[in-house]
């Protein structure tokens, strides 16, 4: 499915394909990647309350039937149909079910620059929009999964409609580093350093780092981190792989970097994190 809305006051035009989206904002382009991780519905006839401490990726979730309460940074937002709702990467929450039908995404939302979207917000979403609501229900329950995937990307970018100057502004600054970023992309996480993407992009060490921070508003020793971290997370969130094989995807030759890396970067070891995690999912999808 593909979709085109066109506003002209902001000179904006938005494509959307199942993964990506392209919007150009003032003739700048900007682009939106999303990786559907889990989806599902859950159904319960009880309360149920869980606690999510480290949450590492976006939820778009929406309530078919009943409500819930979401409570983050001191704040409580009530949640019913038929409203959108959307939660940011590692925004700590507790949640109360009270009895509902609830359909949920797990997603990984980043810019070109491979940047979470909604960094640094501190609020849930909401999109209310009854005939997308309606839309997004009606592709999943009846499986068509490439028009669902294109309608909750396009909740998404809805939802981040009050980004879009800031993200075509870094668009524009972080063009001169695209093969970088691509590079990035393309290797394992932990093979990633500063002096061999100098070396490969034709920029001295200083160059690199200071030029990248200028354009980026981020370190790119920081960059890497992230990129290192959200990589491990997916890993040990949505796959069935063991500790050791994740640590070899990494591109680690022994697990004993990687429980140490790992650790050094999010206070947990990759087994705590794992187990962490489990422990606040619905019983009915917990992995082992």
């Amino acid at each position: 499915m593909r979709s085109v809305i066109r506003e002209s006051l902001s000179t904006l035009q938005v494509n959307y394909g199942q993964n990506s989206s392209e919007f150009f904002v003032d003739k700048q382009r900007v682009g939106v990647h999303c990786r559907f991780l889990e989806q599902g519905r859950t159904v319960s006839e009880l309360t149920r309350e869980y606690l999510h401490p480290h949450p590492c990726f976006f939820r778009l979730f929406l309530f078919e039937q009943g409500s819930g309460a979401l409570t983050a940074r001191g704040q409580t937002w009530r949640m019913r149909k038929p409203a959108l709702y959307g939660l940011p990467d590692n925004m700590a929450f507790d949640v109360t079910y009270a009895p509902c039908n609830l359909v949920y995404f797990h997603l990984q939302i980043v810019d070109h620059t491979e940047l979470p979207l909604f960094a640094g917000l501190e609020h849930v979403l909401a999109l209310r929009d009854a005939e997308l609501f309606a839309d997004v229900l009606k592709a999943f329950a009846g499986g068509n999964q490439p028009r669902l995937q294109a309608l909750v990307l396009q909740a998404v970018v809805e939802m981040a409609r009050p980004l879009w100057p800031s993200l075509a502004k870094r668009m524009l600054l972080a063009q001169r580093f695209g093969p970088v970023i691509e590079a990035i992309r393309d290797r394992p996480p932990a093979l990633l350093n500063v002096d061999e993407l100098a070396q490969q992009s034709h920029f001295t060490r200083a160059a690199l780092s200071k030029g990248f921070k200028r354009s980026m508003g981020v370190s790119l020793k920081a960059y890497l981190t992230h990129i290192y971290e959200q990589r491990a997370k997916e890993l040990l969130q949505f796959s069935d792989a063991t500790v050791e094989e994740i640590s070899e995807r990494l591109g680690h030759t022994s697990s004993t970097y990687f429980y140490r890396k790992f650790k050094k970067i999010t206070g947990m070891t990759p087994t705590a994190f794992r187990e962490a995690q489990n422990a606040s999912q619905d019983p009915q999808r917990r992995r082992r």
